[in-house]
């Protein structure tokens, strides 16, 4: 997000979203689970707000699950973009 222009292409605030990313980090240094919706830019399927959480394994500080959810792309129109992807 920070390194790579591209991103201010997908973020649809990008100046929001990095505050909050930073935010995010300086939390999860602090040891409290990240989490937040994010408004993305998506070439199909257009401006989607999903839900985000990044979960930490236990034993594993190091790693991480990042998950993204939405409902405001119907599950056809996801399948279909899936389908076109292979």
């Amino acid at each position: 997000m920070f390194t790579d222009p591209a991103a201010r292409k997908v973020y649809v605030d990008w100046e929001k979203e990095a505050a909050d990313m930073l935010g995010r980090f300086r939390a999860t240094r602090c040891g409290r689970p990240a989490a937040g919706p994010k408004h993305l830019h998506h070439p199909a399927l257009g401006d989607v707000v999903f839900k985000h959480a990044v979960l930490q394994v236990a034993d594993h500080a190091e790693q991480t699950l990042v998950y993204f959810t939405t409902t405001e792309v119907p599950e056809s129109k996801l399948a279909d973009l899936a389908a076109e992807i292979g």
